[in-house]
């Protein structure tokens, strides 16, 4: 009796626990299906298209994440999320140039979006602290 929302988010979960646990096995088995779940979404969230574009960075599938960090900047172009997944999706297809484009715009973006109390900012925290410390070494401008 879950929404789909609710199935998405659930899946969402359960790869994500796969893959800080290491295992390997198991979000190749079950990304595909975490995937077609959020496609089938009716009007995704920002907040669901980033899981959505997570889940496609750890299953290794660059375009559907730049995909999804494409669809969010669109509506929203200093989205935290949607900057962090931009930047990952430019380093799974080794392009270091849009990587560092999208760490300018997430560090020059990062104090205003975090004060903006958006509940999926918080709900990601750990992952947007994680992506501006990167964006910063990549920067050479430390903490």
């Amino acid at each position: 009796n879950l929404s789909p929302s609710e199935r998405s988010n659930r899946r969402y979960m359960r790869i994500m626990g796969y893959a800080e646990a290491g295992a390997v096995d198991s979000v190749a088995f079950f990304a595909p299906m975490a995937l077609a779940a959020h496609e089938m979404l009716p009007g995704p969230t920002a907040d669901e298209r980033y899981h959505f574009g997570r889940i496609a960075v750890v299953a290794n599938v660059a375009d559907v994440a730049r995909a999804q960090a494409d669809t969010i900047l669109q509506g929203e172009p200093a989205n935290l999320l949607g900057l962090l997944l931009g930047a990952r999706a430019a380093r799974m297809a080794s392009d270091a140039g849009a990587a560092r484009r999208f760490d300018t715009r997430l560090l020059a973006a990062l104090q205003a979006g975090l004060a903006s109390g958006r509940e999926e900012y918080t709900l990601h925290r750990a992952e947007i602290d994680r992506a501006a410390d990167e964006a910063r070494k990549g920067a050479g401008q430390g903490k």
